[in-house]
């Protein structure tokens, strides 16, 4: 630790205060005996160690922990001036607070940033199936209002009223596109004579930062 400049009795000494000789007692000097004596400062025999304290450091964060649907707000975060001590340098004390900063911030920002509730954009995508149930060929299309944001992964569930065979066909819209297309053969499964029909089975996402997916068929 760095000399403060304090000096501090470890020990008493009992002397008597007739002829001002030592009687031999002597005991600890701790804070709770009626006797103590206070560290007394003496910046000539106990010179203190320089002082370097840091000067008004921030950093932010966003709030992290919201619930689906949400946004977190960003929210900063101060180490206030003097409020770190170095007895090397005001970079070195600037040191210690980032270091503070960087490991409380998502604690600070999780416990003062609000939760906001998303103000998303509809967007529709459409996904039509064209198929030949003698050839089994198909080609699935989807096509979206808008370009997507993330990748939205759709499967369809394709069913032959004949053959009682359901098959589930998957296709993607990347992000930063409006619309997609697969192709390919079908199951053997089904039946020549089926007539094919097709429902949504499912889709994701169902939103993101920007967007909230409508998807349906045709």
């Amino acid at each position: 630790m760095p000399n403060t400049g304090y000096k501090q009795y470890a020990n008493l000494e009992q002397y008597n205060l007739n002829d001002g000789t030592p009687t031999g007692t002597t005991k600890v000097n701790v804070s709770s005996d009626p006797d103590y004596i206070a560290p007394v400062y003496d910046s000539t025999t106990c010179v203190p160690a320089a002082r370097y304290y840091n000067t008004v450091r921030t950093a932010t964060a966003t709030r992290n922990n919201c619930g689906s649907g949400f946004n977190g707000t960003t929210v900063t975060m101060t180490a206030q001036a003097g409020q770190f001590l170095s007895s090397v340098s005001v970079a070195d004390a600037n040191a210690s607070a980032d270091t503070f900063l960087t490991n409380n911030k998502q604690n600070y920002a999780n416990a003062e940033g609000v939760c906001v509730q998303n103000t998303l954009e509809p967007l529709f995508i459409t996904v039509t199936l064209t198929a030949n149930s003698t050839t089994l060929y198909y080609t699935l299309n989807a096509s979206g209002s808008g370009n997507v944001t993330s990748n939205v992964d759709i499967t369809i569930a394709v069913y032959g009223d004949i053959s009682n065979y359901t098959q589930v066909l998957t296709i993607t819209v990347a992000s930063g596109t409006n619309s997609t297309n697969v192709n390919g053969y079908l199951s053997p499964n089904f039946s020549s004579s089926d007539n094919l029909s097709y429902t949504l089975s499912s889709f994701t996402p169902a939103s993101d930062a920007t967007y909230e997916y409508y998807v349906s068929t045709q």
